[in-house]
């Protein structure tokens, strides 16, 4: 298990520590730990910055928006600054993942999750949030003025 978290921590190659486990005969947990290790990649968004001009659609995926307008797990302010620095004019896509994770334990209004990650977007923009109605459509972009 130690070698999934090193790899981690090191940003080493999470893909190819399944192969590696099977390969040292890992137990069926320590697999799992490794199959799990390949979904917590973490890359440094400036690295964005030199593929811009050919990125013109954004996954936002997300897992909980708080109360408080945070999502805890993927650094958006970073993300949207670096897109920002980028000139970045194409679409965030909201895909919100939460609900699947927690096995429907409870009830979550995932239609608020939506609404409030769009309010975090227009915040990190700094624009003013107007409560804009579900169907807006959301973009990041210099030329035109910016709209979340």
């Amino acid at each position: 298990m130690a070698l999934a978290v090193d790899t981690y921590d090191a940003h080493g190659d999470v893909h190819g520590l399944t192969d590696t486990f099977h390969y040292l005969h890992a137990s069926p947990v320590e697999l799992g730990i490794a199959r799990t290790a390949t979904h917590l990649s973490w890359q440094d968004p400036r690295s964005m910055l030199e593929h811009m001009p050919r990125i013109h659609h954004i996954q936002a995926k997300f897992y909980e928006m708080t109360d408080e307008g945070v999502e805890y797990s993927i650094p958006y302010a970073r993300i949207v600054a670096v897109l920002e620095e980028g000139g970045y004019s194409g679409y965030l896509s909201s895909e919100y993942e939460g609900n699947r994770h927690i096995q429907d334990a409870f009830e979550v209004d995932s239609r608020e999750q939506v609404r409030r990650q769009h309010r975090m977007f227009r915040r990190l923009l700094g624009e003013q949030d107007t409560a804009a109605p579900m169907n807006d459509r959301t973009t990041v972009g210099a030329a035109g003025g910016r709209n979340v």
